[in-house]
């Protein structure tokens, strides 16, 4: 949903309790089009089971089955009515699309990374987007996550909420972390880190996406000098 870095002064440990007058329009940035697809490219998937931090505006593009909005206390309540397999393969586990609303008044950064990171350690594989400018709180996610999406093509422009300047909070400094719970890097196939062109909808660097895996290339060429 949002993208600002606003101020986190005011801070509240629900979002869905916070005053009005405290959370502003400015933390409601909605995620543009060419950027949530990149997790589910990579996952082969076509829609997300759940957009954990979403609102009832018309302009909300995330396809999800499922979304919370600040009414549904995202930072308190769980996001799956009964527990999650543990042992269940990749391709069958939950995947979330998480867009925080940081700023005044909406539970601040902290509050967010430690909700995405109980889920993924509960079975579930959160997609965590957002602008990061060498925080703290960024580095960690960097350390967690299994794999780490950069976008490229340009200045990623989201989408205003009503009454704000269409100018885009912030440079280019967004990064989708792909969350899941530490056991699954025994057999995740991907690699570490991917650069996702949000304009193109596509894979700015080809090459470092895995080649194995249908929804990112074609399977890797024999090379003739390995045969015997």
């Amino acid at each position: 949903m949002s993208g600002a870095v606003v101020d986190d002064r005011v801070a509240t440990p629900s979002y869905s309790k916070a005053k009005s007058d405290e959370r502003g329009p400015r933390g409601l940035w909605r995620t543009p089009r060419g950027v949530w697809p990149a997790p589910l490219a990579l996952l082969g998937r076509t829609i997300y089971d759940l957009d954990a931090a979403s609102d009832d505006g018309p302009d909300i593009s995330v396809p999800a089955l499922r979304r919370l909005r600040p009414a549904d206390d995202a930072l308190t309540n769980p996001w799956f009515g009964e527990g999650l397999d543990h042992a269940a393969p990749v391709s069958r586990r939950p995947v979330v699309w998480l867009n925080p609303p940081f700023g005044r008044g909406w539970g601040g950064k902290e509050v967010w990374v430690e909700a995405a990171q109980r889920h993924a350690l509960a079975g579930a594989l959160v997609a965590f987007y957002c602008p990061a400018y060498g925080d703290v709180w960024a580095d960690g996610l960097e350390a967690d996550a299994l794999t780490t999406i950069r976008m490229g093509g340009g200045r990623v422009r989201h989408l205003p909420p009503p009454g704000v300047s269409s100018s885009s909070p912030g440079p280019a400094a967004h990064r989708i972390w792909l969350l899941g719970h530490p056991r699954l890097r025994e057999i995740w196939p991907y690699q570490t880190r991917l650069v996702w062109n949000h304009r193109a909808e596509s894979w700015l660097r080809p090459s470092m996406a895995p080649p194995w895996f249908p929804a990112l290339g074609a399977p890797p060429r024999e090379n003739p000098r390995s045969r015997s």
